[in-house]
């Protein structure tokens, strides 16, 4: 916050530590990106693939509310739901799970720091009903 034309201190260092935490996520999403590519090429890899997957995305449903990016928490929480159920690579939740790394992707892209209202609840709510059928099993 700026007043009489000074910088806060505090302000400036919460400014950075968002942008270090923005470059980590969008490392993370780039390595989840990789690994789903990954998962899809090769199937037999799925245990150690996932693995990566479910560490990586602890990451993310873990810091994206500090820094003011709630809706990365909990598209994050909704994956590491799904990535628990998931016992094999069958296509169709592979194809969910790249879902969910599209979303994260996007709120970085568009620097979504809200829980984008209408679209947002309705994405979330898409992912609980299709995360939720995958863990009923």
């Amino acid at each position: 916050m700026q007043r009489s034309g000074i910088v806060q201190p505090k302000d400036d260092a919460l400014a950075e530590l968002t942008e270090i935490y923005l470059e980590a996520a969008r490392k993370d999403v780039a390595d989840l990106e990789s690994l789903i590519d990954r998962a899809f090429r090769d199937p037999a890899s799925w245990s150690e693939t996932s693995v990566e997957i479910r560490r990586i995305t602890h990451n993310v449903k873990g810091q994206g509310t500090s820094f003011g990016y709630p809706l990365m928490t909990k598209i994050g929480e909704s994956l590491s739901r799904l990535m628990k159920a998931i016992e094999s690579p069958e296509e169709p939740l592979l194809k969910l799970v790249e879902a969910h790394i599209s979303a994260l992707r996007l709120v970085l892209e568009h620097n979504i720091r809200d829980e984008a209202g209408e679209r947002g609840a309705a994405l979330l709510q898409r992912f609980d009903v299709m995360v939720e059928q995958v863990t009923a099993r």
